[in-house]
């Protein structure tokens, strides 16, 4: 991810946080490295926000296969000239997208797709019926939507899964790999953060918050924790039991 978007990311996560756990300041913006992600303001009063992502890696690397994949089948298609379309990929649940298969696999899906052209502004959904055997192992459908002359097309993967519960151990692992940031820190501020984003965009990111961590006592260098959950969509400060950075 280039520098501009995650700076980009970081402020709608902050700004995330700040709307859906209603706290307030006066001002803040981002800041570069040692520094923590985010400096917010009250009155002449610092806060430095440490913002980070949970994922799940070997799902998060799972997603990003197939959303690859899907992306050089549209770049595939494009080139072939086909109606602008929007495009909804489910892949098997039980398939796993390798590398080495990508371009295959893609050039499968925009061959499938632009021999099924769904008519003007209407849906279609192609499954196993239209798939080769490659493609019945590897997709569960495609929902393709035949777009205005004017629009530009556009295709994803369709997301879905079963939502674990956090624990305290992986949660407390989450905090250690940003235990030595504070001690880098050059500034003085009245309270250091460390905010948690659980993203509601990506499965991967998906854990539901369990009564056993709202109670758990956690230990982290930060004045404060919190966790920005999906499920619930809810802000929930950890106790932290705080140790010097």
């Amino acid at each position: 991810m280039s520098d501009t978007k995650k700076v980009a990311l970081e402020a709608a996560n902050f700004e995330n946080f700040l709307h859906v756990g209603q706290i307030k300041f006066d001002r803040h913006g981002p800041q570069c490295s040692p520094e923590p992600d985010r400096v917010a303001y009250r009155g002449e009063r610092e806060f430095g926000v440490e913002i980070t992502g949970f994922y799940r890696q070997i799902e998060k690397g799972r997603e990003s296969e197939e959303a690859r994949t899907i992306e050089m089948a549209f770049e595939i298609y494009q080139r072939r000239g086909g109606p602008h379309l929007m495009l909804s990929a489910m892949w098997a649940p039980h398939f796993t997208v390798q590398k080495k298969d990508r371009t295959r696999l893609a050039e499968k899906i925009a061959d499938v797709v632009i021999n099924h052209p769904p008519l003007d502004q209407q849906w279609l959904t192609l499954d196993w019926h239209h798939f080769d055997s490659d493609l019945m192992l590897a997709i569960d459908h495609i929902a393709i939507y035949r777009l205005p002359n004017s629009s530009h097309g556009h295709w994803a993967v369709a997301a879905g899964g079963a939502v674990p519960e956090w624990d305290v151990i992986s949660l407390q692992r989450e905090l250690d790999r940003k235990k030595d940031k504070p001690r880098h820190y050059c500034r003085r501020y009245e309270e250091i953060w460390l905010l948690l984003v659980s993203a509601f965009g990506a499965p991967s990111a998906w854990m539901e918050v369990t009564d056993e961590v709202r109670n758990a006592e956690f230990h982290s260098p930060y004045d404060k924790v919190f966790l920005l959950s999906s499920f619930p969509l809810e802000v929930i400060e950890l106790n932290v039991v705080r140790f010097p950075a």
